[in-house]
């Protein structure tokens, strides 16, 4: 027992002397920058043949390390942005280093060299503000409407309608073609934002002014799309569908081929949603469309769309009212329904022929044709009380409605320049007819009684018969003659006559209940004839900032018309002189101020 407490009284006491044998060290010092600032979460490391230890500096860049066994040590120091520090350090019987301030360096990459290309996103050229689809990122599978909504001074409401600088555009083309006519929404929903290289927003001053440079009359905005070169050529498409547990559906198609100069475009749709707002509704429509662009030749060109379209609407309601007075109630109640029926089919097409350098001819077409039924039936009571009598109007109503509407017109431009630069005769004609034709019916039995007394029948029977044919020609010439390279002459003369007749007939029942008998006092026939004849000069020219037109013109008027119901004829001549200022001054690419004053020099030129 004794043997063994000795020899751990012996061990314990060797433990004592080895310890008191090593001397343990405390490393600190600051780590800062290159200009003396101090740098916190450096990552501090310190190695020795015994021992490891690492720690962060603090915010104000100092560290402190303790108890390190060893004499010779490696601090490593690290951190992101700086290059890394080494310091090899010998304790030299020293319990306490402290190494003051350690400087590290900024690490610097050397980059490969690489060009930057400015973007500009918006620019003016002359009155047209272009858009760079490049610009404004988004999606792959962004469309146009998608796009065209990053741009600012660019709205679309919830209705699919464009404004652009606080003006409606009017229609969107394509490579400067007329993309589905007027139907905007083919374009916003149906091509993808990748194909498009610019958008621009255009002042169209119509057909006339494309081909002579020339801008007369009121301008409307379009909205015109540039597709990028590596994309003019190819086909894309896309189809959707959809259907509800109550049987509404909605399906869309769209199929287009662009090959550079030629394009075929077909777009459909079909759905019967809901109309919604007061009253229960349900629309069936039908749509279907091609657009046609293409050049046959190096002289031969054409643009142009048709678009079929059906609507049907089916409305129910029904109405309570309750008002209640201090002396007097009032109770009305409505059932109703009512049914209506649509349909429209468009045809346009432009043919450009340019047989030589100095010639062009412009010829247009257009067909439309619109009919729509209606009728529409109400049952309506009508209880009113008051403190002596009590009277009530029992009704009911039935209307009915067919309508035909068809447009067809031509339209021929022409255009030649001569040898000397800028001077340029432009003729061109215009014929179309039109005619709405209306059959109405409306037929209302109306009973009121008082105080429960037999009632009083008040029937109104009236059938009423519409015919109104108009009939509009006009011819058009103008010769421009240049002074110089910015600045021209332009002398004019148009003549326009616009024939229109009118019939309305009105008829109640027969007493077999046919509607066969006139009603003169409701009837009508009226036909007139109006003439107009102007003719003007003007001085249009430009410079760096200013575009300026300006123009004065004479024009008569004469109307000719009688009324052979009412044994009226009118006699109506008049002249006026016509003043007509357009000035756009250009600030910078990207801002232009414009006054239009007056009425168009040339009317109805489009």
């Amino acid at each position: 027992m004794l043997i063994k407490s000795y020899i751990i009284a012996c061990i314990f006491l060797c433990a004592l002397l080895i310890a008191e044998g090593q001397t343990l060290h405390t490393i600190r010092g600051t780590v800062a920058d290159s200009t003396g600032m101090p740098l916190q979460g450096a990552n501090i490391r310190i190695f020795s043949e015994k021992d490891t230890l690492a720690m962060l500096s603090k915010a104000d860049g100092s560290f402190i390390l303790e108890k390190i066994e060893g004499d010779h040590f490696q601090l490593i120091i690290s951190l992101t942005g700086f290059e890394l520090f080494l310091k090899s350090i010998t304790a030299d019987n020293k319990k306490i280093i402290n190494l003051g301030t350690l400087y590290l360096l900024r690490e610097y990459h050397q980059l490969d060299s690489f060009t930057v290309r400015a973007v500009v996103p918006i620019s003016l050229k002359g009155d047209t503000l272009e858009y760079k689809a490049g610009a404004f990122k988004g999606k792959p599978s962004d469309m146009l409407e998608d796009e065209i909504k990053k741009f600012p001074g660019i709205t679309i409401d919830p209705n699919g309608q464009i404004t652009a600088q606080g003006k409606k555009i009017a229609r969107i083309t394509v490579n400067g073609k007329d993309f589905f006519g007027d139907d905007i929404q083919v374009a916003l929903k149906n091509l993808p934002s990748d194909i498009v290289k610019n958008i621009q927003v255009i002042q169209d001053y119509g057909e006339v002014s494309k081909l002579t440079g020339m801008k007369s009359g009121q301008a409307v905005q379009v909205l015109n799309i540039n597709t990028r070169e590596d994309k003019s050529a190819g086909h894309f498409g896309q189809a959707s569908a959809g259907t509800g547990f109550d049987g509404h559906y909605q399906v869309n198609g769209f199929a287009n081929q662009f090959n550079k100069e030629d394009r075929l475009g077909i777009s459909s749709g079909a759905n019967n949603i809901v109309s919604g707002g007061n009253t229960a509704g349900i629309n069936h429509q039908l749509s279907f469309g091609i657009n046609y662009v293409d050049k046959w030749s190096d002289k031969l060109s054409g643009n142009g769309s048709l678009l079929y379209g059906h609507n049907s609407n089916r409305i129910s309601n029904y109405i309570e009212q309750r008002g209640v007075f201090s002396n007097e109630s009032l109770l009305n109640k409505t059932n109703g329904t009512a049914n209506n029926n649509g349909a429209s089919q468009d045809l346009n097409y432009t043919f450009l022929y340019n047989p030589d350098p100095s010639n062009t001819l412009s010829v247009r077409t257009t067909l439309t044709n619109s009919p729509s039924s209606s009728n529409s039936t109400n049952d309506f009571t009508i209880d009113q009380t008051d403190s002596l009598n009590q009277k009530t109007t029992v009704g009911h109503s039935q209307v009915t409605s067919a309508n035909k509407n068809h447009t067809i017109g031509a339209g021929l431009i022409f255009v030649h320049k001569f040898t000397k630069p800028g001077r340029m005769l432009n003729f061109n004609t215009n014929i179309d007819h039109s005619n709405s034709r209306q059959d109405n019916q409306n037929i209302t039995n109306t009973a009121i009684s008082f105080n429960r007394n037999p009632a009083i029948d008040s029937p109104l029977h009236l059938k009423t018969l519409t015919d109104n044919q108009v009939n509009n020609r006009g011819i058009k010439a103008s010769y421009i003659e240049p002074f110089s390279k910015a600045t021209r002459l332009v002398v004019n003369y148009e003549l326009t006559s616009t024939q229109n007749t009118s019939d309305l007939n009105t008829f109640v029942p027969d007493p077999t209940g046919a509607m066969v008998v006139p009603v003169d006092s409701l009837s009508d026939r009226y036909h007139y004839t109006v003439i107009t004849q102007l003719a003007g000069w003007g001085i249009n020219g430009s410079n760096t900032h200013l575009e300026y037109t300006f123009n004065l013109s004479g024009q008569s008027i004469a109307l000719n018309g009688n009324s052979s119901s009412r044994h009226l004829d009118v006699r109506y001549t008049t002249f006026h002189v016509i003043p007509a200022i357009l000035l756009t001054y250009k600030f910078r690419k990207s801002m232009s101020f414009t006054i239009n004053y007056g009425v168009p020099a040339i009317p109805g030129n489009r």
